[in-house]
């Protein structure tokens, strides 16, 4: 008896296993079914031929089961450009990828080679679900759930993505990070296959990403950035590459919403963030750099005479 038990649940685990439609969600919106691809050292294989650009990012998807998403480990042996974000894949390559879901018991990852065929369209599922899953699971997005939002103030900003002579930078790096009153200047280069363009977004010091909601035109002089913790339909900022740019944050919160312009020079040498407010100022006078100290492990802020704390409220 025993021995048929085991035998009924191995087949219903099997059973339940591949039920499910694999494929690639691109930027929670738009769905690349895979075909079932054989079987190679021990893995069931699902294959998706999907286009991708920089700053886009991908979850591993099963159609069958409410649009479900997750994430799981990189094959070691896949090309450059992608890397995993907690429940989803950063992109920071552009073209056309073969994507290999590899199903194992307690080893399931995802390789991905260069594309073996045109890739053909997606079917767009907006509002067909994109529910968490997997290893992840929840958490609050850019959008809905609770506001986990706090001041930006003590946290790090940077412009990641098509920038600088190395067009794929993925991580916070001291020339591209905004300065404590809220600014950036500097030039950026150009996307390899989009002269005189830059494609940005921003990173915090932890790897929170910040993106704009749906593309935002060539000319977008001031954007609002979310923070893309899976929200449908996140985008990157296009600026002009070969010329100094001056960017200044006009508000800013720590998983919440950045909003950041490009302006003139004078606009730039006069301005400084108010960290505590929605809005910076613009003044002749340079306010007092603000300092970082611990008090008792606690992180404050020090600016002149007022202290707050890792939030922004001031501690009297």
């Amino acid at each position: 008896m025993k021995k048929i038990f085991t035998l009924f649940a191995a087949v219903m685990v099997a059973a339940t296993m591949f039920a499910g439609e694999f494929g690639i969600l691109v930027n929670g919106k738009t769905y690349y079914a895979g075909e079932p691809a054989g079987q190679f050292e021990g893995f069931d294989q699902f294959l998706s031929h999907v286009p991708v650009v920089a700053g886009d990012y991908l979850q591993l998807c099963d159609a069958g089961n409410d649009y479900v998403t997750w994430a799981v480990d990189l094959n070691t042996a896949s090309v450059a450009g992608f890397t995993r974000n907690g429940d989803k894949y950063d992109v920071t390559t552009s073209g056309c990828f073969d994507f290999y879901i590899k199903i194992k018991d307690r080893q399931d990852e995802l390789y991905i080679g260069p594309g073996s065929v045109d890739c053909g369209a997606g079917v767009d599922i907006s509002g067909q679900g994109g529910g968490q899953g997997g290893e992840q699971g929840g958490g609050q997005g850019g959008q809905g759930g609770d506001d986990l939002s706090e001041s930006g103030e003590g946290y790090n900003f940077a412009l990641i993505g098509s920038i600088g002579g190395d067009w794929n930078i993925t991580e916070v790096k001291e020339e591209y990070t905004f300065d404590e009153r809220g600014r950036w200047t500097g030039t950026l280069g150009a996307h390899p296959q989009k002269p005189g363009a830059s494609y940005v977004v921003i990173q915090d010091h932890i790897g929170n990403q910040y993106k704009t909601k749906g593309w935002q035109g060539e000319d977008a002089k001031k954007v609002t950035l979310y923070w893309a913790n899976g929200f449908e339909d996140s985008n990157v900022w296009q600026l002009p590459a070969d010329q100094t740019l001056y960017l200044i944050m006009r508000s800013c919160r720590y998983k919440g919403e950045i909003v950041v312009e490009s302006v003139d020079q004078a606009t730039y040498n006069a301005y400084t963030i108010d960290w505590g407010n929605t809005q910076g100022v613009e003044e002749n006078v340079v306010v007092e750099k603000a300092r970082k100290e611990f008090v008792n492990g606690q992180l404050r802020i020090v600016r002149g005479d007022k202290v707050f704390d890792a939030t922004g409220r001031e501690i009297k």
